[in-house]
């Protein structure tokens, strides 16, 4: 214990300055990660207050073959001054560029839009000219401001090709709900307005089976009167 104290004595100094080393390296190491930790939350705090204008085209739920064009603020905050501009990257379907060149808020831009409102509009249909319409390719360039004023742009590539080998099987549920919906409003609609009418029955299980059983009966009898009729005039032209 002596010859531990008397070392430490006699290098006191030398351990000052290891110790100060350390204290130093650590200070700049702890600096190091506060400073990316500011960093990362600078990033999510602006993710999380910015806006996302995305372009894209999408086929129909209820038919696969039917495609839109949508523009969407996929981001938590508004997008300002929006602007749009289209460069062909392949030839292809010509009537789809235009038309989409000559959409207003294309041609125009936007003058806001809020975090998840979406612009959709139909575009084309593959049922025909399916092998010209599958070889277009177009690249969308978009320029947009956020509420802090920063500016922002996206390109996005629309490939038309990507729907080629694409099969829907069935119907949607949500659009077989709205026709079964439609159906179930057209009865009750007629059915109010006297074009259908109820039938209600009044009687017992037992009146009602027992009423069945005699128009039965009568049914046969009426048509064994008819079979009958129509053998006693054969037999008349028969003899005659």
């Amino acid at each position: 214990m002596t010859e531990l104290l008397q070392f430490l004595n006699q290098n006191s100094g030398a351990i000052q300055v290891v110790f100060s080393g350390l204290v130093t390296l650590a200070t700049l190491i702890y600096a190091v990660l506060t400073w990316k930790l500011v960093s990362e939350t600078r990033r999510m705090r602006k993710a999380q207050t910015d806006a996302k204008v995305t372009v894209g085209i999408s086929s129909r739920k209820e038919v696969i073959s039917f495609l839109d064009f949508f523009v969407r603020n996929e981001g938590v905050g508004p997008a300002y001054n929006i602007k749009f501009k289209i460069h062909q990257i392949s030839s292809g379907d010509e009537s789809i560029i235009t038309k989409i060149t000559s959409l207003g808020f294309i041609e125009k831009g936007l003058d806001y839009l809020s975090p998840n409102q979406e612009i959709r509009t139909f575009l084309t249909s593959m049922l025909e000219r399916f092998e010209t319409i599958i070889e277009t390719a177009l690249r969308v360039m978009v320029t947009y401001h956020t509420s802090s004023g920063e500016e922002l742009s996206d390109s996005y590539s629309l490939d038309f090709s990507i729907f080629r080998g694409l099969k829907q099987l069935g119907k949607p549920d949500l659009h077989s709900i709205a026709k079964d919906m439609e159906k179930i409003q057209k009865n009750i609609q007629h059915i109010c307005t006297g074009f259908y009418k109820l039938r209600v029955i009044t009687q017992t299980e037992s009146e009602y089976l027992e009423q069945q059983q005699r128009h039965v009966e009568e049914a046969e009898a009426f048509f064994e009167e008819q079979e009958a009729k129509k053998c006693e005039k054969q037999l008349l032209e028969d003899k005659t």
